[in-house]
């Protein structure tokens, strides 16, 4: 899941978000949260786990290093509560405009 525009992501005072139901079911129980570029990009463990490997395929020593360094530097963990909420970490949420911070 992309959020693309993140002028349009709304968060609480706390700086959680609220998913649907279906982004739940998609992401399962924990999501990792990263920024790219312009977005917000929010995928299971999983799906960030294989899309790391794909990108490092191949890369060795300081290409390595400098693509390890720009998707894990940025990349968290996250539990969704059974509402449907994440909290967005500070790092990220200096990002979205007018998030509590």
């Amino acid at each position: 899941m992309i959020i693309k525009n993140l002028d349009a992501i709304k968060l609480d005072k706390k700086g959680r978000l609220f998913l649907s139901r279906e982004d739940r079911t998609a992401l399962g129980d924990k999501v990792v949260i990263s920024k790219r570029k312009e977005c917000l990009v929010l995928a299971s463990e999983e799906e960030w786990q294989q899309r790391a490997d794909e990108k490092l395929a191949g890369l060795k020593g300081t290409k390595l290093r400098k693509m390890r360094r720009a998707l894990f530097s940025s990349a968290f963990i996250q539990t969704i509560n059974k509402e449907g909420i994440i909290l967005i970490p500070k790092e990220l949420r200096r990002e979205v405009r007018n998030a509590p911070i």
